[in-house]
């Protein structure tokens, strides 16, 4: 089910749109989600997908901004979406989950998610605030390794 939003304009700042894919089995806490999504101003889709099945069809078709995925889902662990060894991680990834504790934060971020984020009835309404700020961190971090990336190639050049 894809859904149109509003998001807030500096999220949104050179974009046309912010696509993200939701991966949550729960109806009840992705109805929540996508109506905290329906408060922002701009243009903004969410996809909504409830098993690891479907999301992996989704991202074959298109790569969103961001993916927001339940870290236990009915064929699998968000994670999963993760990319392993030196494959770059196309789209940021940001676990919610309903079962948090510190050892999962720590290792899901130590995997590569971009955040972990405990479902609770003020997250989940302040999902889109941080999704936008998601969205900025993941853009630094890839424009990081661009600017690392030359530097290397300039040095090596130089030698």
């Amino acid at each position: 089910m894809v859904v149109q939003y509003l998001p807030d304009r500096a999220v949104l700042r050179g974009a046309r749109s912010l696509r993200i894919l939701l991966i949550e089995d729960d109806r009840e806490h992705a109805s929540i989600i996508r109506q905290a999504f329906e408060r922002h101003a701009e243009q903004m889709s969410v996809t909504v997908a409830g098993t690891l099945r479907e999301a992996r069809a989704l991202l074959a078709e298109a790569t969103p901004r961001l993916v927001i995925a339940d870290l236990r889902l009915p064929d699998g662990h968000g994670l999963e979406l993760l990319p392993t060894g030196e494959n770059s991680a196309r789209f940021p990834l940001m676990v919610i989950t309903a079962h948090g504790d510190e050892q999962a934060a720590v290792a899901a971020l130590k995997a590569g998610a971009l955040d972990y984020v405990v479902k609770s009835t003020l997250n989940m309404s302040d999902l889109p605030r941080i999704a936008g700020r998601a969205v900025r961190e993941w853009r630094h971090i890839v424009g990081r390794k661009r600017a690392e990336g030359a530097i290397r190639a300039g040095e090596a050049r130089y030698r």
